[in-house]
């Protein structure tokens, strides 16, 4: 007589039922961009990896992404102009790769471009559109955690290049002379101006230049102290050897200002 083995209950419940499928990238990258795109920064920050989040605080993460007033408008006019597609997801191990797609307007295209982990095109939208758009083509990276997907935004070396680009901002500082320096007043007006050349002595060319300028008293003390970029998004970039001239207007300095400046650059940004 033959005599059947007895099988485990939990056995025969995990045929019947069937064991429960692991989860995919795609959702998880879904609802990212779901909450990025909706300047839900709060909820996006939780989705990504718990190395992620051992390098930045949820209030600083917020912060770096928070829009300018200019940037807002241009966020809620947009909004329904703004799309994305996810692709399907490329798996290895506990790694994988989401392709995307994703239209935004190119004002603010950079504050989307930094969650994709590689873009491999940028497409100009139709043009007579109001706000401009852009498509941008790359790849998402996610991790899996506590069988969970999470984006990998590799936090901790973004951290040690931006130290590495700051150390050669600075550097770069010396580079950078002020030259020609004068306070003339303007006798029609009544109007003091102060002008100077601001000349880039290095090989690099630079998007971004901020100027610190300390006004002085009789006794060689501060009375106002003035920032101005001479370099930025509203001007062409400063290239290697140029000398350009800056004119700016220091009607408002106190009346104890005795028309003597001190002036030195205190940040500069890479055009490449």
């Amino acid at each position: 007589m033959i005599t059947l083995k007895k099988i485990p209950v939990l056995l025969i419940l995990s045929v019947i039922i069937g064991c429960p499928k692991p989860p995919l990238p795609g959702p998880a990258a879904t609802k990212f961009w779901q909450e990025v795109l909706t300047a839900e920064f709060e909820k996006a920050y939780d989705r990504f990896s718990f190395m992620d989040r051992a390098v930045m605080s949820p209030e600083e993460f917020v912060q770096n992404l928070a829009f300018k007033p200019e940037e807002s408008s241009v966020f809620r006019v947009s909004k329904k102009l703004t799309s994305f597609q996810i692709g399907e997801a490329i798996i290895a191990a506990d790694s994988a790769r989401v392709p995307m797609t994703i239209t935004v307007p190119e004002a603010i295209k950079d504050k989307y471009r930094r969650f994709l982990w590689k873009v491999t095109r940028e497409t100009p939208v139709d043009t007579t559109l109001n706000p401009r758009m852009v498509t941008l083509e790359g790849l998402n990276r996610l991790v899996r955690e506590d069988n969970a997907w999470f984006i990998f935004g590799d936090w901790e070396t973004e951290r040690k290049i931006a130290g590495i680009l700051a150390q050669e901002r600075l550097d770069y500082l010396a580079k950078l002379k002020i030259k020609n320096v004068k306070v003339r007043e303007d006798q029609n007006v009544r109007k003091y101006y102060l002008t100077f050349d601001l000349v880039n002595t290095g090989s690099r060319s630079l998007k971004f230049t901020q100027v610190l300028i300390t006004c002085l008293n009789k006794n060689g003390r501060a009375c106002q102290v003035l920032t101005e970029n001479p370099v930025s998004d509203k001007t062409r970039p400063l290239v290697p050897g140029e000398r350009r001239r800056v004119k700016l207007d220091l009607s408002t300095t106190p009346v104890e200002w005795n028309m003597q400046t001190e002036i030195k650059v205190v940040d500069c940004g890479f055009a490449e």
